[in-house]
């Protein structure tokens, strides 16, 4: 075989690796992280007072995984009258959860973590104490 056919081959293979790269990147899901994240944005300012007001706190909430369940203790979670903990997974929006918590007894929750994909979680704690909104992030990993 003389070298015009090996660089004609050659050419052959390297474009049809660009092809199937290219088309395996175009199938690939480029989501947002949120449907609706227009109408969040907005709300973006009510987000940073929440934040801010969670800095000025006595004692920050405890995020942790520990023996398959994510653990929240908070020593005042007793006066939390509504509040929403958030389990995003950002390479996966199909793997995100919402738990909500209504009036708890104790300074302890508990949320099972089984039947979560291993993987890195953002977590987002929101709660309401009388007028003020509190707010942590957190990254956990199952």
């Amino acid at each position: 075989m003389n070298w015009g056919k090996s660089i004609a081959i050659a050419f052959i293979f390297f474009a049809t690796f660009i092809i199937v790269l290219v088309s395996i990147c175009m199938k690939q899901d480029v989501a947002l992280v949120s449907a609706t994240y227009y109408q969040e944005d907005l709300k973006f300012q009510d987000e940073l007072n929440a934040k801010d007001n969670a800095t000025h706190l006595v004692q920050l909430p405890e995020i942790r995984v520990e023996d398959g369940l994510l653990l929240i203790e908070y020593y005042n979670l007793q006066q939390v009258k509504e509040g929403k903990i958030f389990l995003q997974r950002p390479s996966d929006k199909r793997l995100d959860q919402e738990f909500e918590i209504e009036n708890a007894t104790e300074n302890k929750l508990q949320f099972k973590t089984k039947n979560l994909t291993p993987g890195l979680y953002k977590v987002k704690f929101v709660w309401r104490e009388g007028e003020q909104a509190y707010q942590i992030n957190k990254t956990i990993v199952v």
